[in-house]
């Protein structure tokens, strides 16, 4: 009989919250895992983590095994891979991603991200491309102290104009714009709207988040500054910055991240963090110029299930087998 006739992949019950999250998180170093857990039960109580994609495989009413399918706004997910108790065979891994894409998939999901982080199993990279997935980038995670910030906005030909509801239009033409040749994650190109982008960075037709801004030179548009404030970590998160291809090169793009620095400053936040491709060397060459440093990298890989062509869909991605 094999193992698989035996196994139960289920959503986690409130009971079984903490226990299904501590081997999903069960990879990283002991404080950083409590750490993820606590937080996630936090979200959960708070009613934003919802538990439909947090699989449980079980034996006997044991738990063998977890991953977590975290559905997202903007027809995104993020996919941590599956943890297994030791001894357990690699198919109850498979039977989890397989549940966990299938549960991305009926959601209306239109890409999957797994980030590989913590301490990685040998087999995860093999796992994901058993699964459909394929590498999307390297990203740096970059962050700068409140003492690299300039002590007043720079001086410069560029103006900052900020986002609100009824510039919805205009904010999703400028993103889509601002994604023309862009070194950063470019296979992401295609696959999803910039509404749906934006709608995933917490914007929606009646709320913007505050202190997103259009760049503008010349009243003219030339790119967009989106930025989110968690000062309960004291921290500021340069979500996007981009610039049409026409604005590129001039040497803006430092101009609009001492202005992001500033604002940080103003809202009196110990730091600013960002992710960039490690491949966009133009990129992270201005960022260490605005007094940047690493504090960690990961690979991600990416998973399409639908892609946007001329405004209509098609579906990709995923092992054919799971159909």
């Amino acid at each position: 009989m094999s193992t698989l006739d035996s196994l139960q992949i289920i959503s986690a019950t409130p009971e079984s919250l903490g226990e299904v999250l501590s081997l999903v998180f069960s990879n990283h170093e002991p404080q950083d895992a409590l750490n993820r857990v606590r937080a996630a039960l936090a979200e959960y109580r708070s009613g934003r983590l919802p538990l439909a994609g947090l699989l449980a495989a079980r034996r006997a009413g044991d738990l063998v095994g977890a991953s977590f399918a975290q559905v997202l706004p903007g027809r995104m997910a993020t996919f941590w891979l599956p943890r297994l108790v030791p001894q357990e065979p690699e198919e109850t891994a498979e039977k989890l991603v397989s549940v966990a894409v299938g549960h991305a998939r009926d959601a209306g999901v239109r890409v999957v991200h797994a980030l590989l982080d913590g301490q990685r199993d040998a087999g995860d990279v093999e796992r994901l491309e058993r699964a459909g997935f394929s590498r999307l980038a390297e990203l740096y995670y970059l962050v700068a102290e409140s003492h690299e910030f300039p002590a007043m906005p720079p001086a410069h030909a560029l103006t900052f104009e900020p986002c609100t509801p009824e510039k919805h239009e205009r904010l999703c033409t400028v993103v889509e714009a601002t994604y023309e040749e862009t070194l950063d994650c470019p296979d992401l190109d295609g696959i999803r709207s910039a509404e749906e982008v934006l709608e995933g960075y917490g914007a929606s037709r009646g709320n913007y988040p505050p202190h997103w801004f259009f760049i503008r030179h010349e009243q003219r548009d030339v790119g967009c500054l989106l930025l989110a404030d968690y000062g309960e970590y004291g921290n500021c998160e340069l979500t996007y910055m981009g610039l049409v291809p026409s604005a590129r090169g001039n040497g803006w793009g430092l101009v609009v991240t001492r202005y992001a620095e500033w604002v940080a400053r103003s809202l009196q936040r110990d730091r600013v963090v960002l992710a960039v491709d490690s491949a966009n060397q133009p990129a992270r060459n201005m960022y260490a110029a605005a007094g940047f440093r690493g504090w960690d990298r990961r690979q991600v890989y990416m998973l399409a299930l639908q892609r946007q062509t001329g405004g209509a869909e098609s579906a990709e991605g995923g092992n054919p087998a799971n159909g």
